[in-house]
């Protein structure tokens, strides 16, 4: 540990040079006026008195430039004295605002176990809320929200309500990545492991430098889509997932450099993957394993560019794929590269 070092006060210190900025201008100023006064002192004889005047403004000068001095070493102190009341202020506000976001975190959270659908409904909007004026924490409370939508869920057995929480958590998500929100959650890691997802909607949102988990999600109900999402930098992952919807639609979007959208090992059922007027260029769309005996894959109109499409040797991809992708086919998720 460093030694403490004992510093004197600041009104020790502005004391200190004033009292010995003040004795040296005295001083000069007492040896000028003598210099005038006594025109017979042994160290002056023959000095003319214009140039003992000039002596005097010499000294006045100097005495001036010395109260300068300390006019600037008063406002320094001042400026620095507040300058660390002002940062004491901040840090005491920080930490306020610290402890009443905790506080309407653990509300928030309490809300969302409650019993009553209404209540947890209120604790969606309680988190998202949050979310938005919780900057260092905001993805704390998206985790939360995600961690809600991987509880276990049976549509047929849910309780009144519980629909309409989760379509309002899916909501308070996919509207904060579209253009145009007050509040941006683009970047943001989402994790829906596992879940249970009805219909999700995510038209127009923005996926940049995002991570995005549907590994083993199921997705039930009348559409998925994806209609008009950008994709850059971005790793959106099916792994597993199992399709019982109606339609799987990735129509309008676009898929950029950088990206990888994976549906390894996905089950898709009857459901169609749609990429129609989509721009895929220069992303990774891995299908290996995947089951798409009685799906199709439909790519009509779509601007492809650059774009690896990975998929098993027991499928045969469509001709606008293998005349403008790079079409790679491996037998074994082993193979792909980590």
């Amino acid at each position: 540990m460093m030694p403490r070092v004992n510093r004197a006060p600041i009104s020790v210190a502005v004391t200190g040079v004033l009292v010995l900025a003040l004795g040296l201008a005295v001083a000069l100023a007492v040896g000028a006026a003598w210099a005038i006064t006594w025109p017979e002192a042994p160290s002056l004889a023959g000095v003319p008195t214009d140039q003992r005047v000039g002596l005097l403004q010499l000294a006045l000068a100097a005495a001036a430039f010395v109260g300068g001095v300390v006019a600037l070493t008063v406002a320094y102190r001042k400026q620095r004295v507040a300058e660390a009341a002002h940062d004491l202020t901040v840090i005491q506000e920080q930490r306020e605002d610290v402890k009443v976001f905790n506080e309407r975190f653990g509300s928030a959270s309490a809300q969302l176990g409650h019993d009553r659908s209404a209540v947890r409904l209120a604790g969606v909007y309680a988190i998202a809320g949050l979310a938005d004026d919780w900057l260092q924490q905001r993805q704390t409370c998206v985790d939360v929200l995600c961690a809600y939508m991987r509880m276990p869920y049976d549509q047929a057995g849910a309780p009144p309500g519980e629909a309409e929480v989760r379509r309002t958590i899916m909501w308070a998500i996919s509207s904060r990545l579209r253009p145009g929100s007050p509040v941006s959650w683009v970047g943001l890691g989402l994790d829906f492991t596992g879940a249970v997802l009805e219909s999700p909607s995510f038209v127009d949102a923005d996926f940049r430098d995002s991570v995005v988990l549907f590994d083993r999600a199921t997705f039930i109900g009348g559409r998925v889509t994806f209609y008009k999402a950008r994709f850059r930098d971005a790793s959106v992952f099916f792994r597993r997932a199992r399709f019982l919807a109606d339609d799987l639609s990735f129509e309008d979007a676009e898929i950029l450099e950088g990206s990888n959208i994976k549906f390894e090992g996905a089950d898709l059922g009857r459901t169609p993957l749609r990429f129609t007027a989509a721009q895929l260029r220069g992303g990774r769309i891995s299908l290996v394993e995947a089951d798409l005996e009685r799906s199709a894959v439909i790519v009509s109109n779509a601007a492809v560019s650059g774009t690896v499409f990975a998929h098993s040797a027991n499928w045969e991809p469509p001709a606008e794929l293998k005349s403008h992708a790079v079409v790679e086919t491996l037998d074994d998720l082993w193979q792909l590269p980590r």
